[in-house]
C-alpha cells in the first residue's frame, strides 16, 4: 500500500489543501473543529473557501507555528527542560479530549479494527476487545500525530496548541468523518512520542523522557475527560498503529522500522507489560 499525500500550498494568508475524499465533508469537519477550538484553549484554522473544481479546501494561515515534534526533539537533546515538554504535551492531551467531547457529526462512518491491527495488539500483549468499547466511541480526529499537532512558536505563557488536518490518514482511518474508540487518536500521539521521528534523531531518544511526556499527554487528556484511560488499550493501539504505518510506508521492511522504535534491548517498551507497568505512580 502506498500512502497518498495530498498537495498543500502555503500562501501569504491562506493554505490550500487538496483532499482525497469529499471536499465538502472535509470543509465541514474543519469548520466544526474550528468551533470547538474557539470555545477551548487551542487553535484550528477557519475555512475561508472551497474550490470544488480542484477538490481544495482553503484555510486561513496561522502564522508562527511549529510542530510539537520540535519541542520533543529539543527535550530529547537536552536543549529544553523536561518541564517544557510536559507542558506542551499536557496541553495537546487536553485539546484532544475537548475534541472528543465536543466534535459531533451525524455523517460518520464507523471505525473497525482491521485483522492486521488486532493481530498487532495481540503480538504486543493485548487482546483488542470486540465489545465493551461503546462508552469510548467518539468522533476521531483521524491523524492526531506530530504532523498535525502544532504550537505557536513565540507565545509567552502556557503552550497554545494548533491542530490541523482532521482527515483520514489512509492506513488506520479511511473516512474523514469517522467515529471509533478514543484510543485510536490517543494511540497516534503515543506512537509519535515513542519515537516516530527521522532516523538521525533516534540516538537522542531517552526512554525515561519518552515515558514522562507520554504520561503528561495522558494526564492532560484525563483532566478534561474526567476518568482514567485504559493504559493497555492506549499503548496497544499505539503499537498496532505503528505496525500499520510502517507496513504501508515500507512494505516488507516495515517490521524493521517498527523494531527500531519498539524493542526490549534499548527502548524497554516491548512487550506491553514492560511499557505499562509502573506508569500509574
Amino acid at each position: 500500500m502506498k500512502l497518498d499525500r495530498p498537495e498543500v500550498r502555503v500562501l501569504a494568508s491562506t493554505v490550500e489543501k487538496a483532499v482525497l475524499g469529499s471536499v465538502d465533508l472535509v470543509a465541514r469537519k474543519y469548520q466544526s473543529l474550528h468551533r470547538v477550538a474557539s470555545e477551548a484553549t487551542f487553535v484550528c484554522p477557519a475555512v475561508v473557501g472551497v474550490d470544488r473544481t480542484k477538490n481544495v479546501v482553503i484555510l486561513e494561515r496561522v502564522q508562527g507555528i511549529v510542530s510539537v515534534r520540535d519541542a520533543y526533539r529539543l527535550v530529547m537533546k537536552g536543549k529544553k527542560p523536561i518541564d517544557d515538554g510536559v507542558a506542551v504535551f499536557q496541553a495537546a492531551g487536553a485539546a484532544l479530549a475537548r475534541i472528543h467531547e465536543e466534535l459531533k457529526s451525524g455523517v460518520s462512518q464507523e471505525w473497525q479494527p482491521s485483522s492486521a491491527f488486532k493481530d498487532a495488539t495481540r503480538r504486543y500483549g493485548c487482546e483488542w476487545p470486540e465489545r465493551n468499547l461503546e462508552n469510548d466511541v467518539v468522533e476521531l480526529h483521524g491523524d492526531f500525530g506530530f504532523a498535525n499537532v502544532l504550537m505557536l512558536q513565540d507565545y509567552r505563557g502556557p503552550p497554545i496548541i494548533v491542530i490541523i488536518d482532521p482527515c483520514a490518514d489512509g492506513y488506520s482511518t479511511i473516512h474523514d468523518w469517522c467515529s471509533g474508540p478514543r484510543y485510536v487518536d490517543i494511540g497516534k500521539m503515543l506512537l509519535s512520542l515513542e519515537g516516530k521521528v527521522p532516523l538521525r534523531c533516534h540516538l537522542a531518544i531517552d526512554s525515561e523522557k519518552v515515558k514522562v511526556l507520554q504520561i503528561a499527554f495522558i494526564r492532560g487528556y484525563e483532566e478534561i475527560y474526567g476518568k482514567e484511560l485504559d493504559l493497555d488499550l492506549c499503548f496497544a493501539a499505539a503499537f498496532a498503529l505503528g505496525c500499520l504505518y510502517f507496513e504501508a510506508r515500507f512494505s516488507f521492511l516495515g517490521r524493521i522500522a517498527q523494531g527500531a522504535i519498539y524493542n526490549r534491548l534499548w527502548r524497554y517498551n516491548k512487550p506491553l507489560r514492560a511499557k505499562v507497568d509502573g506508569m500509574r505512580r
